[in-house]
Parts: structure tokens; C-alpha cells; sequence
């Protein structure tokens, strides 16, 4: 196993929560217009906000990344179940 480092900063965590809890809320605004609500919260996903970030991807283990067509299928998924929340990690 390969352990990757992120730096992360109790605001992050704290964004995260809220935005993770969000989808509650507005389900209960939007439900009665059978609109359903999901947050994904994805793994290491091939986008271009690495290299914004200032991280060069091919460092990354190739293993922890997934294709953004694997993440949206996996979050599209999980809405079909009826997850609220969709953690999407890699699997290989």
C-alpha cells in the first residue's frame, strides 16, 4: 500500500463536512419536484485542478487515480441506489 500525503487544513475538513451534509437540505426543498440530490465525494480523480494545484500527477501511484469517466459512472451509480453520498475510490 502507498500512503500520498495531502495538505489539508481544518477549514478544508470543515468545507467538506458542510458540503457533505448539503444534499439533505436541499433534497427536502426539491423533493416535491422529483428532483433527487447527491454530493460526490471522489478520490484522486485525472482532472486538470493537479496541475493547478502545483502537484504533477505522474507523481501520484497510479493505482489511487480514476478516470473522470469512472468517477461520474460510479456517482451516477450510487444515485441510482439512492446514496445521498457517493465516495468514489479507485479500484484497481
Amino acid at each position: 500500500m502507498t500512503a500520498v500525503r495531502v495538505r489539508a487544513t481544518r477549514h478544508d475538513f470543515a468545507m467538506l463536512n458542510a458540503l457533505a451534509d448539503t444534499p439533505a437540505a436541499m433534497q427536502q426543498e426539491v423533493a416535491s419536484k422529483g428532483v433527487r440530490v447527491q454530493v460526490a465525494l471522489p478520490g484522486a480523480t485525472r482532472t486538470a485542478i493537479w496541475e493547478k494545484a502545483g502537484t504533477d500527477i505522474t507523481t501520484l501511484p497510479q493505482s489511487i487515480l480514476m478516470d473522470v469517466d469512472e468517477m461520474v459512472d460510479a456517482a451516477l451509480a450510487g444515485l441510482d441506489r439512492g446514496e445521498k453520498r457517493n465516495h468514489s475510490f479507485a479500484a484497481r
